[in-house]
């Protein structure tokens, strides 16, 4: 009876300081430029104020990628530093066991996981400051300085992003508006192709991988385009 009543106590002592050292990091309520908060709704609304961007942190607790993720990118000051400035942090836990997450978002969250097509952790989410148009996805690949370069590449695609890119540099403009209008002219054509729901054959074979070897490359090129300095 002592003894399972001092395995007890550890227990719970034990679970009273992780939850004490993740209270530290995430806020469970409202939310602060560059901080990570499970509040999705205040962080949405913080996001359409300040025009800021959003990352969301879909996550497990005892993740092997997503402990990497952590230690490799997200808890660098490189990122600290970048987010304070730039972003608003949503992390969302699917973590079973020991889990602090409020049940009044448990259910959100599972629909959110849903809407955004998660497959795996770790799995971060590119939002506008809308909460609503993708900017794009990330995992758990690279250093810091990598991942924010990614931010700011993925963040040139999106319509607002390619009116300031080619504001800034008109001399690419041509070049640029080429590959890209080159890039939907191909996914047009596949995603109609796709609809006269097309039979499997070595002819159909050969024209679904012309069409996407013709995104792929032209997206390179626009790619490079932007990496020219």
């Amino acid at each position: 009876m002592i003894k399972s009543l001092r395995i007890t106590l550890f227990m719970i002592a034990f679970l009273s300081i992780a939850i004490i050292e993740i209270d530290a990091d995430v806020t469970i309520k409202g939310a602060v430029v560059g901080e990570w908060t499970m509040d999705y709704e205040s962080a949405l609304a913080l996001a359409k104020k300040e025009k800021l961007n959003i990352l969301i942190k879909f996550t497990r607790a005892k993740c092997r990628n997503c402990i990497k993720m952590e230690k490799n990118i997200l808890t660098t000051k490189t990122f600290i530093d970048y987010a304070s400035k730039n972003l608003i942090l949503i992390i969302l836990d699917f973590s079973t066991k020991n889990s602090i997450v409020p049940e009044e978002y448990k259910f959100r969250n599972q629909l959110l996981a849903e809407k955004f097509r998660i497959r795996g952790y770790p799995e971060c989410v590119y939002l506008e400051s809308d909460g609503k148009t993708l900017i794009g996805k990330l995992g758990n690949r690279g250093d810091a300085p990598s991942f924010i370069n990614k931010l700011k590449t993925l963040e040139i695609f999106t319509p607002n992003g390619i009116k300031k890119y080619l504001r800034t540099h008109p001399q690419k403009a041509e070049a640029f508006n080429s590959a890209l209008d080159k890039i939907k002219k191909a996914e047009k054509e596949l995603n109609d192709w796709i609809k006269t729901s097309p039979k499997k054959n070595k002819l159909n074979d050969k024209k679904h991988s012309q069409l996407i070897k013709s995104i792929k490359s032209n997206s390179e090129i626009l790619m490079n385009i932007v990496k020219e300095k």
